[in-house]
């Protein structure tokens, strides 16, 4: 079963392999016409009638430790919660339409790399998947005896992402804060942040924070400037939310709230083409006055 259009629907098409478009098909298949089925990432409740479908059970492939992160955005949530680890969980989808309350059949667990992207996290999370999807449908009998309903222990939930939370506050968040967010966030919804008076950018291409920990711009800003080294800073460059343009690094810098500087190298304002953070400067920046150069929030 698969959506009108969708990659799955085209796959199979192209593989002469037999599929039936949900839901409109549904209604005219018998319950028990299938063995066992699985679904992954399929992002609609299923109702009961669907679950009858199948003989032996129809199962959910879940990227997080179930009962924690139910919901459609596990791996945004584990990246911006900080965690060190998180999991792939198989659960027997019941006859009920919530989403992933059902008993889990398998689980295991997936450390999370450093500074790791969502999106990287989502992909591994998936080969893993891969590989219990296989053992359950080689081994069911077995991986059944080890089902185990789920609990309010630990329970949680992923919401669907919304545009605002793409929203940078430098004055009020510290850098493992925003490193987090970028982390969690970029490939799914728009980062951003608001300065001059109201300009709304966007932010791309994150420096390792650690990395920009060696540019040095708290010294580098109690000096005039030198060379080509440092333009555009604020006058008092302890200030949060202070951006700072760094010729040498082609990085625009802003400081967080806890006196942290992290670095991004594409700075576009809204409706504008994509633009690198030199691009940036010279269009904009360098147009005003440096007691301007603060971020609004």
């Amino acid at each position: 079963m698969t959506k009108h259009n969708s990659l799955l629907s085209r796959f199979s098409a192209q593989n002469r392999i037999e599929t039936h478009i949900w839901p409109a098909d549904l209604n005219q298949i018998s319950p028990g016409t299938f063995d066992i089925g699985l679904v992954a990432s399929f992002g609609h409740l299923i109702d009961e009638s669907t679950v009858n479908l199948f003989d032996k059970g129809l199962f959910n492939v879940h990227p997080s430790l179930l009962p924690r992160y139910r919901g459609s955005t596990p791996v945004q949530a584990a990246i911006l919660d900080g965690l060190s680890e998180t999991g792939c969980s198989i659960m027997k989808i019941p006859p009920i339409a919530k989403f992933d309350i059902g008993d889990i059949i398998l689980q295991e667990q997936l450390a999370i790399r450093r500074r790791e992207y969502a999106h990287e996290l989502r992909d591994r999370l998936a080969d893993l998947g891969g590989v219990m999807s296989e053992r359950l449908l080689l081994n069911y009998q077995e991986c059944l005896l080890s089902a185990k309903p789920q609990t309010d222990e630990k329970k949680s939930y992923a919401r669907k992402l919304k545009p605002e939370q793409g929203l940078l506050q430098f004055r009020s968040e510290d850098s493992q804060l925003i490193d987090r967010k970028v982390r969690a966030y970029t490939g799914f919804i728009e980062l951003f942040t608001y300065c001059l008076g109201g300009l709304k950018v966007w932010l791309d291409n994150m420096r390792d924070p650690s990395e920009v920990k060696q540019y040095g711009i708290n010294r580098l800003l109690g000096a005039p400037e030198c060379g080509s080294v440092t333009a555009g800073a604020i006058g008092n460059p302890s200030a949060p939310g202070t951006m700072h343009f760094h010729k040498l690094r082609q990085a625009l810098c802003i400081k967080c709230s806890d006196d942290s500087w992290v670095a991004f190298e594409s700075v576009t304002p809204e409706f504008k083409p994509r633009m690198k953070a030199l691009d940036f400067y010279n269009g904009y920046m360098s147009k005003v006055d440096k007691s301007h150069l603060i971020t609004d929030i």
